[in-house]
């Protein structure tokens, strides 16, 4: 059922206007890349080089599929209350939702955690928000999906919304993605987003899944996390190296440990991008 509805919503918005630009630049050139499904193609944008999945998805119907038909593994379930606060507890150690690997990304690319303010985009319940806080972060949550931004709230006491207009006048010294970015259907409109929300010093923390990678190359649409149903577009290095210096940000690539590629360091069977992105002085942006 949940794969007839997306057929049937691809072929509605085949015919709007809107759904043919990239959900970045907003630029209507575009090539095809590979067809997937005989419903949707992955296009790449001639003017910034982004790789999406066309036709591309409305802001309305993004919310509406994620709090009704998604499911992402973890990240989509939700256990007993009780059984979730008792995790929070003991730091989720030996769970699915363990995310002490990510802490140390943090202290080891980011350094001291202690009073700075994170912003956990796309956090699903909250479980890394918490583990993040639980390390010395200020961290914040956003999640769209409103079940599982209240679940988070009252099963573990995080702070998460789903509305990100809750966070305005807030100034964030990180906004971290893992995983969430490839899902968002206007990109543009949230890395805008994003910039509002960004302290003068802030870092953005990106992983994705790495479409630079041998596989993905190789595979093209048949290499599963490139795009599809819920990941609306997909990021290369040389994408993320091209655009984000115009909102004055300098971008580093690390290892999944934490540690710093060296510049042209490519790391081809790397499953994801792990992004740090630096606010440049201002000045300094292209």
């Amino acid at each position: 059922m949940a794969r007839l509805s997306f057929a049937l919503r691809m072929l509605r918005q085949r015919w709007s206007p809107d759904n043919a630009l990239c959900p970045y630049c907003g630029s209507r050139f575009a090539g095809r890349l590979q067809r997937k499904w005989l419903l949707i193609e992955a296009r790449q944008c001639l003017y910034c080089g982004l790789i999406y999945r066309w036709p591309t998805d409305a802001a309305e119907a993004n919310r509406e599929f994620y709090e009704g038909g998604y499911e992402g593994q973890q990240a989509t379930d939700m256990p007993e209350t009780l059984d979730a606060a008792e995790m929070a507890t003991h730091g989720f150690a030996g769970t699915a939702w363990h995310r002490s690997d990510r802490v140390r990304f943090l202290e080891r690319a980011l350094g001291q955690a202690k009073g700075r303010s994170l912003l956990d985009f796309g956090c699903s319940w909250g479980y890394a928000t918490r583990q993040y806080k639980d390390a010395g972060w200020a961290a914040y949550g956003f999640e769209l999906d409103r079940q599982r931004s209240a679940f988070g709230r009252a099963a573990i006491g995080v702070e998460v919304t789903s509305e990100l207009a809750d966070c305005r006048g807030r100034a964030f010294d990180v906004i971290l993605a893992d995983h969430s970015l490839e899902h968002v259907p206007r990109l543009g409109v949230t890395l805008d987003e994003w910039m509002d929300l960004a302290a003068p010093n802030a870092s953005l923390v990106v992983f994705v899944p790495n479409c630079s990678s041998s596989d993905a190359r190789r595979l093209g649409t048949s290499w599963g996390p490139f795009i599809g149903e819920s990941h609306t577009v997909a990021f290369t290095m040389d994408w993320f190296a091209r655009n984000l210096p115009r909102y004055g940000f300098a971008t580093e690539f690390h290892a999944p440990d934490g540690a710093l590629l060296a510049a042209g360091e490519y790391l081809d069977d790397q499953a994801e991008i792990c992004l740090v992105a630096r606010r440049l002085p201002m000045g300094q942006g292209a």
